[in-house]
């Protein structure tokens, strides 16, 4: 099987819950404890086919009598509901890597957990055989040393394959923090070995949805993973941050927060949802280059 990291499923005795995930979700990690789910388990049908998600067009979210009110990031609508693709779910992913440039790093270490009805289900990781030396400071991130991965990794194709088919065929969107990095660099991964890129699934970026919702954060680097679930309520033991696994299920947690924190997000579909997320994460790239633009006009005297 593919999962060649030697972990718990969910590494639950790991994951902390402080209030805002719900009863229901804290009775869910205490039962998972006692009975792990193994990737071969599947408590609720895995194959949603792509069509069943069909082609809406992008819903702006705009003020109005009937509409979500938008207020300086906050959401308020009356009677707001759960979106029912939250019941067949999501597939929250995380990768570790070599490194930062899609065109060159690999993936180390890859992870799909499965979430349904507001609770993890089930989870596989990959762990990667690579035929390239891991950076000792990837390393010093993610644990992975390039012993481990020649001795207990899975065949990079191989493994890459199955993901790509775990992915695609179940027609779920994609959960990620910072959605853009681990998809580009999976589409990368994917493309060296000849496989076709993932482009069917609707892409949700907590990190994307914070930022645009929650503008005013204030501190170095608090748009993290780490701070950033914390805002929400959310922890995660020290020793298990950037394990691929437990980075994806807090991930999941968080969006699920955001969820049931900004109301206006209730009425989109995931299409319309991941839509409006990458003209988000365009206008928050956009910015940022000015801000930096302006910080370097005012650091060398430039500004009149």
């Amino acid at each position: 099987m593919g999962l060649a990291e030697d972990r718990d499923c969910l590494d639950p005795p790991a994951l902390k819950i402080r209030g805002l995930t719900g009863a229901g979700v804290k009775a869910r990690i205490a039962t998972l404890r006692a009975n792990p789910v193994h990737d071969h388990e599947f408590p609720v049908p895995w194959n949603y086919p792509p069509a069943a998600w069909g082609t809406p067009p992008v819903a702006p979210l705009l003020a109005g009598p009937d509409s979500p009110t938008v207020l300086d990031g906050g959401m308020s609508t009356p009677e707001a509901r759960t979106p029912w693709w939250l019941d067949p779910g999501f597939l929250a992913f995380d990768t570790e890597t070599t490194g930062t440039d899609p065109a060159s790093d690999r993936i180390v270490t890859a992870a799909v957990v499965h979430f349904s009805n507001g609770e993890p289900v089930t989870e596989r990781e990959w762990l990667l055989k690579l035929d390239i030396p891991i950076p000792q400071a990837s390393t010093d991130v993610h644990g992975i040393t390039n012993e481990h991965s020649r001795a207990h990794g899975q065949d990079e194709r191989e493994a890459l394959t199955e993901i790509h088919q775990h992915i695609t065929t179940s027609g779920l969107p994609i959960v990620a923090f910072n959605a853009t990095f681990d998809i580009n660099m999976l589409n990368a991964n994917l493309g060296r070995h000849g496989i076709e890129p993932i482009t069917s699934n609707p892409i949700i970026c907590p990190y994307v949805l914070d930022k645009q919702f929650d503008k005013y954060v204030k501190g170095r680097n608090q748009r993290r993973l780490m701070p950033t679930i914390q805002r929400y309520g959310l922890d995660l033991d020290e020793d298990s941050w950037h394990g691929a696994t437990a980075d994806a299920t807090i991930t999941g947690h968080l969006f699920l927060v955001e969820m049931k924190n900004y109301d206006a997000l209730h009425e989109l579909t995931a299409e319309q949802l991941s839509a409006n997320i990458a003209t988000w994460r365009d206008q928050q790239d956009k910015e940022f280059q000015a801000w930096l633009a302006r910080k370097k006009a005012e650091e060398s005297g430039t500004v009149q």
